[in-house]
């Protein structure tokens, strides 16, 4: 037997995922999107440091952050400069709270990058 609206519940089940899961790709999405230009502007910015000195590097850090034009969260004072063992290391760390109603979320994101000692070399840091 086939009853009109038969199957309809099912139907409107199936787009309520659908939206509620493309709502929280759209939240989630550019907290990751800056994540990943954080990790490009510490490369640049250890190579910078490679090359010139560590204030000019700061600044560096300051320009790459402005110009990119990330999310107020980032802050450049949130990150760490620091040499250990003839490596440089540029760590930076930040949080975002994600809100949707009924729902809050903190998140904690790191980039972590050092320059080994040949200097030729951007490593993510692992430890």
């Amino acid at each position: 037997m086939n009853r009109k609206g038969e199957g309809s519940f099912g139907k409107l089940l199936w787009a309520v995922l659908v939206l509620g899961a493309l709502y929280a790709a759209a939240l989630v999405y550019p907290a990751y999107l800056a994540f990943w230009e954080m990790k490009e502007v510490v490369q640049i910015v250890l190579l910078e440091w490679r090359d010139t000195t560590k204030p000019r590097a700061v600044n560096r850090l300051k320009a790459e952050v402005k110009k990119r034009e990330l999310p107020e969260y980032i802050y450049w004072e949130y990150c760490e400069f620091w040499t250990e063992r003839e490596e440089k290391h540029l760590d930076c760390w930040w949080e975002v709270v994600l809100e949707a109603p009924g729902y809050e979320k903190r998140m904690e994101f790191t980039v972590h990058k050092y320059l080994d000692a040949s200097e030729s070399n951007v490593w993510d840091y692992e430890g």
